[in-house]
């Protein structure tokens, strides 16, 4: 049991977007949601994230209405749209 009243346990979705919206629904019936409000989410997938990427998302955020952070492509990406049969694969310096 989480006993921090500042942390608060959202159930879910089906998938990360799902998740997400839920999320954003219970902020937005909880706290209200206005134009200049910005929501950061993160996957935890990565743990490397920094302040200064923070600080930089926000900021874009607020002249843009939207950022995503991106790193160049080290791996190696197919594309198959049978799951089967690899159909494409990206250049990675276009991407």
């Amino acid at each position: 049991k989480i006993s921090d009243e500042r942390i608060e346990v959202i159930q879910g979705g089906s998938d990360r977007n799902d998740t997400i919206m839920n999320i954003v629904k219970h902020i937005e019936s909880t706290n209200g949601i206005n134009d200049d409000d910005v929501i950061v989410t993160h996957d935890a997938v990565r743990p490397f994230l920094t302040h200064r990427i923070i600080k930089e998302n926000i900021q874009a955020a607020l002249e843009y209405g939207a950022v995503d952070t991106v790193i160049d492509a080290i791996d190696t990406i197919v594309t198959s749209k049978d799951d089967q049969t690899i159909d494409a694969i990206p250049v990675r310096n276009e991407m």
